[in-house]
């Protein structure tokens, strides 16, 4: 197998660096002329485009087995009391990805702990409504990695995704504050040009890898995995679309879940059910409201609706409640 190595010197490089978007950069443009290169190589011609059945199977290498790490360091705001929102990067990357994922089905985490032998023969099979048992099963899984490692697919990925959504809700919980600066317009914009970028990141996990983490480590150099994806969450993130623009609508709150900011809810005009999740920056302050509201017939809500390619909407981030 033919080798090829880029090699940087001096600058950044020379204290073993690169700026990331430069690298990145590099990278993309690197990858295009290889491809097409190799394209050229074989037919004596290329495409414009590169797609996935145009694509070849050049490799990039790690010196590890078993996995690859992209590890970029990102420079603090450089007056951080002047900041728009004084939070690293890492947390920015959380609340889009709150509004962009979602949040996983409840009744699919508890049918798995509830075959958790270590769960059941501490907390026994978890009720519907028992927030705080499914919380401390979580917590006893966590603990237990390599039990969670040595887990069916189908396990793992349902738990594997809940720690990292209980992981973004303790980063994003002690700076609701900061996140409040980012008003509805701006959430807006930011998920308009966000969105598209996640579901190219997702590409990754056609051939390269099954699953992608990420790990935010710049608060006392302690690990916290905010980010768990792998292929079906990636399809549902490259097939959906997230509306730039926030709507106001009527609903029935059916279902809601105040530890993990997962629920149901129902249209004025429609019998079907939706599911809606509550970003954990914002659950804080919406959780008492929203089980107050489940009184009534309808609520009067803020919510970005998640559509398919048909347009046909998906499911629903919560935002805000309207008093009438």
């Amino acid at each position: 197998m033919e080798k090829i190595r880029f090699h940087f010197e001096g600058a950044l490089a020379a204290e073993h660096q690169l700026n990331f978007y430069e690298a990145a950069r590099f990278q993309y443009a690197a990858a295009r002329l290889i491809v097409k290169l190799m394209q050229f190589q074989n037919y004596g011609r290329f495409n414009k485009k590169i797609t996935a059945k145009t694509n070849t199977n050049a490799l990039l290498a790690t010196h590890q087995n078993g996995s690859f790490d992209i590890t970029i360091l990102v420079p603090l705001a450089v007056v951080a009391a002047e900041a728009f929102v004084n939070v690293p990067v890492g947390y920015l990357m959380s609340y889009v990805f709150e509004r962009i994922l979602g949040k996983s089905s409840d009744s699919q985490v508890r049918d798995v702990l509830d075959r958790h032998a270590q769960v059941v023969e501490e907390l026994g099979r978890i009720k519907e409504s028992d927030s705080e048992s499914l919380k401390k099963a979580l917590e006893i899984v966590d603990q237990q990695r390599q039990d969670l490692k040595d887990s069916n697919d189908y396990s793992k990925k349902v738990l594997e995704r809940r720690i990292a959504e209980l992981e973004r809700e303790k980063m994003l919980e002690p700076v609701e504050d900061q996140m409040k600066r980012i008003d509805g317009a701006q959430q807006e914009k930011l998920l308009a040009m966000a969105a598209p970028l996640v579901a190219e990141m997702a590409t990754v996990l056609r051939v390269s890898a099954y699953t992608v983490e990420i790990f935010d480590e710049s608060r006392d150099g302690k690990a916290q995995r905010f980010l768990y994806l792998d292929r079906e969450m990636a399809e549902d993130v490259i097939v959906s679309k997230v509306d730039d623009q926030i709507t106001s609508i009527r609903v029935d709150i059916v279902q809601y879940n105040k530890e993990t900011g997962w629920g149901k809810l129902r249209l004025a005009d429609s019998r079907d059910l939706i599911t809606f999740s509550v970003p954990a920056d914002l659950k804080g302050n919406l959780t008492d409201r929203i089980v107050q509201e489940m009184k009534n017939e309808q609520t009067f809500v803020r919510v970005n609706c998640v559509r398919d390619r048909a347009q046909e909407p998906t499911r629903m981030i919560l935002v805000g409640i309207i008093d009438e």
